[in-house]
């Protein structure tokens, strides 16, 4: 896929106006919404704050009453599956007291078995007591009301035995294999809810409530029961039965104490256009006595079959702060942007600057050019200076990787030191079809005779330096230098369909390169043998000295072709493995020759 190139723009300048753009939008809109219309945004603002207080609400009364229905439902199912044994009090009482411990509420928890025998959970001092329940009518009318029951059920609130305080209660049944069982009964006091009530509404200037069917009180910060001295949490010292009497225990809107509750429904409203409708919830605004008066309100049916009405209740004046807020906020906002603006340039000059500088140094690496190109230096953006150093440490890789594979292909084949290279240091064996040449100097031991052995060397090297360059060029990878010898290798490592073409050529075009040229003052002639076969290749050694060389049968028959060369006067002898794999060039049978080693003749061929 092509690039899209129809329009590109700096970096610095799309990320400084982005920065900016958002910015400016972000702290404008505010300051528009904050300036232009003050009314708009107490609205919204007085609408979060009911919606979030009776979400904070709703949420703070689940605290306790949720865990009861987890309760409830996690022991009816252990009873049913027959896990847990409710009439065996001797292992249901740490199951029970493992509940409640630590909890810090007066309600607690009842069992009642169909066979009558009764249990009671209940914390006191912070220590879980089990006991059995007094006698009491409401017992077998509880117990009577669990067997009808599939499911739990949250109960109306009722007195405590004894004149104690008003409980709202969970009734599980109990069944094991469809067989009733008996009932559990969870307690929670209406104190209890409206301590959670006043810790979730303290300091912020909202007074919050739960009514019970709309005229009766279950919650209020009022209806917290105050600890007496030296009595523990549950009953002011006497044994609270859960399940009583009949009526409702709740008090009236009128007998809580607050002078705004009873207000709520009042047909005296004034509109509360400043506010508007909330998305969940209920807003009325009520007058009290020449006084305004603001009542949120929510209807939950969670805990019962009857609804909940979960609510809070503050003055306009709540709003006054906001006000003054965002007045204080616009002027900060202001301050705000004019910093954030100077910032974005800044921090869009100091993230694309070395962006930059490395896409030239990319560009550059991409060519290959690693030899001037100056290291990165670090900057204050962390990621970005790791992405330096890490560029400066792969920058230098790619110098240690060119200068070892360099060194290295002067002592191994190009082509065998980039393979061990890019396969770190290993060089796994290759077992594969190709075509070896043998080249070998005619007369070099009588040349050799009378130069002295700088000459000989100067005399080698400018013939190798002819005869790869030409072998090399077609493909071929020298393995070996044996004395005035060459040993090359076509396929292998480097896969080439047209290997045995390609080693003919060559041998061809080495007699090119050789006739009528000087090496280092001498006239030279060479012969080639050039054989196809299975060959092994490989690095092969001890320790820390290894050769790359290949090996088998076809590797010594080139070399005994190279040999006979001497027998038949030519230059290059071809087997007939090579001549019957190659096409494009015109090669002409002299005969067969036998050669130890071999139970068959081989073909001879020369190039025509």
């Amino acid at each position: 896929m092509e690039p899209y190139r129809h329009f590109t723009a700096p970096i610095a300048s799309v990320l400084a106006l982005s920065f900016g753009t958002i910015i400016v939008a972000a702290v404008g809109l505010a300051l528009f919404l904050g300036f232009s219309d003050a009314t708009d945004k107490t609205r919204t603002l007085l609408r979060l704050r009911a919606e979030t207080v009776l979400d904070e609400l709703v949420g703070e009364i689940g605290t306790d009453l949720d865990p009861m229905m987890r309760r409830a439902d996690w022991i009816s199912a252990q009873v049913e599956a027959g896990n847990v044994d409710p009439g065996d009090f001797a292992s249901f009482d740490p199951l029970a007291s493992g509940m409640l411990a630590g909890k810090k509420f007066h309600g607690g928890m009842a069992l009642i078995l169909r066979d009558g025998r009764t249990r009671f959970y209940r914390v006191r001092g912070g220590d879980v007591q089990a006991e059995a329940l007094p006698d009491h009518p409401a017992i077998a009318k509880f117990s009577a009301l669990g067997e009808t029951l599939d499911r739990p059920l949250w109960n109306d609130p009722m007195l405590g035995g004894g004149g104690g305080e008003i409980v709202l209660t969970l009734i599980t049944p109990l069944r094991r294999g469809g067989e009733y069982v008996g009932v559990l009964g969870q307690g929670v006091t209406i104190s209890d809810v409206s301590i959670r009530l006043q810790a979730t509404a303290q300091g912020t200037g909202v007074t919050p409530f739960i009514l019970f069917g709309g005229t009766r009180v279950l919650g209020h910060p009022f209806l917290v029961k105050p600890k007496k001295k030296g009595a523990a949490r549950g009953g002011g010292g006497k044994q609270a039965v859960p399940f009583t009497a009949d009526g409702s225990p709740l008090p009236l809107l009128n007998a809580v104490g607050d002078p705004y509750l009873p207000a709520i429904w009042s047909p005296d409203e004034f509109k509360l256009s400043f506010m508007g409708a909330l998305e969940k919830s209920q807003a009325r605004g009520v007058w009290v006595d020449d006084e305004r008066r603001i009542f949120v309100f929510r209807e939950i049916s969670r805990y019962g079959n009857r609804p909940w009405t979960i609510g809070a209740h503050f003055g306009p004046e709540i709003a006054r702060g906001d006000i003054l807020h965002l007045i204080y906020s616009g002027a900060a906002g202001v301050a705000v942007l004019c910093i954030a603006i100077l910032c974005a340039i800044w921090l869009a000059r100091a993230t694309t600057r070395p962006i930059r500088q490395m896409v030239g140094v990319a560009a550059k690496v991409r060519e290959g050019q690693l030899d001037d190109l100056p290291p990165f230096q670090p900057t204050i953006l962390r990621e970005l200076s790791a992405a330096t150093e890490t560029f400066n440490g792969m920058v230098e890789g790619l110098r240690e990787r060119d200068m070892i594979r360099d060194l290295f292909g002067t002592y191994v084949p190009h082509a065998v030191a980039t393979a061990i290279v890019e396969d770190h240091g290993t060089s796994v064996p290759q077992s594969a079809l190709a075509t070896v040449l043998f080249a070998d100097l005619a007369g070099f031991t009588t040349m050799s005779e009378r130069l002295q052995p700088q000459e000989i060397v100067d005399v080698l090297n400018s013939f190798f330096s002819t005869v790869v360059e030409v072998i090399e060029s077609h493909g071929g990878v020298i393995t070996q230098f044996q004395g005035d010898a060459v040993l090359a290798i076509f396929n292998v490592p480097l896969a080439d369909p047209d290997h045995a073409e390609n080693a003919v050529r060559a041998s061809v075009e080495m007699h090119d390169a050789v006739k009528g040229r000087t090496f280092a003052g001498q006239t030279l002639t060479c012969r080639v043998g050039i054989n196809t076969g299975d060959v092994v290749a490989g690095s092969v050694g001890a320790g820390g000295r290894l050769s790359y060389t290949v090996h088998g049968d076809a590797v010594n028959l080139a070399a005994r072709l190279e040999q006979l060369n001497k027998e038949y006067g030519t230059p290059t002898l071809v087997s007939g493995a090579t001549a019957e794999r190659v096409s494009a060039i015109s090669l002409r049978r002299i005969g067969e020759a036998e050669i130890r080693g071999k139970s068959e003749k081989v073909s001879l061929f020369v190039v025509d």
